[in-house]
């Protein structure tokens, strides 16, 4: 093998490394198109986009009609075309944690979309709100709000029932919409319960002793309390 060909097997490499490393990586690209109709998208490989992990994007905007433009703005980006400009355009930007808007200035109402940049906003934990149910000594059944107060009148939702059967003649049984439990007859300890409460009336009693009874209303208001 000749010098020169050696050589050059040798400087190809790096030659080749250089220009990748000059390139430097692949931005994603984005397709925005607004008109003719009175339409307007944005999607990444032909699905609208809903969600972008931060970072730098190549944005190709088609504008197809003189009557609309396309409009991104959000946290650091504001871009748009001409209303009058068609054509195509390219942008490079940097999105960032936030929401951002593409819309048509003009008809902002009717031609308009968002997108999410950053993790996916998580649905709130529902409040879990406490009570307690208290059978015995003696001839005594109750249920108490998380304040101490008889329970009369609460709000549907998700609720943690604290039960002391402090007794071995009588039970707690709660029942109502969906809900069906009861401690035994002869147990005496605590438990407890996590159960949604839907709209309607609840009734507890003791399956030993009928005269041992209560009964509360769940509601779906806001403004329902536990006094």
């Amino acid at each position: 093998m000749s010098v020169l060909v050696r050589a050059v097997l040798l400087i190809a490499p790096v030659l080749a490394a250089a220009s990748g490393a000059a390139a430097g990586p692949q931005q994603t690209v984005l397709e925005g198109v607004v008109g003719p109709a009175p339409t307007i998208t944005l999607t990444k490989d032909g699905v609208e986009v809903t969600r972008l992990d931060p970072g730098q994007y190549t944005i190709r905007v088609d504008d197809r009609a003189d009557s609309h433009n396309f409009h991104l703005f959000g946290p650091g980006v504001n871009e748009r075309t001409g209303v009058e400009f068609v054509g195509q355009q390219t942008w490079t930007v940097m999105l960032q944690a936030g929401d951002y808007t593409y819309q048509c200035d003009p008809h902002a109402t009717a031609m308009r979309g968002t997108f999410r940049v950053g993790a996916p906003s998580t649905p709130p934990v529902p409040q879990v709100k406490p009570l307690v149910g208290t059978v015995g000594p003696g001839k005594t059944i109750v249920l108490r709000t998380g304040s101490g107060t008889r329970a009369k009148a609460l709000t549907a939702g998700r609720y943690r029932i604290t039960v002391r059967d402090r007794t071995a003649r009588d039970n707690l049984h709660l029942v109502g919409p969906g809900v069906n439990r009861r401690t035994g007859v002869r147990f005496r300890g605590t438990v407890r319960w996590t159960i949604t409460l839907r709209a309607g009336t609840y009734r507890y009693r003791s399956d030993a002793t009928k005269r041992l009874r209560g009964s509360f209303r769940v509601i779906a208001s806001a403004h329902a309390h536990g006094g």
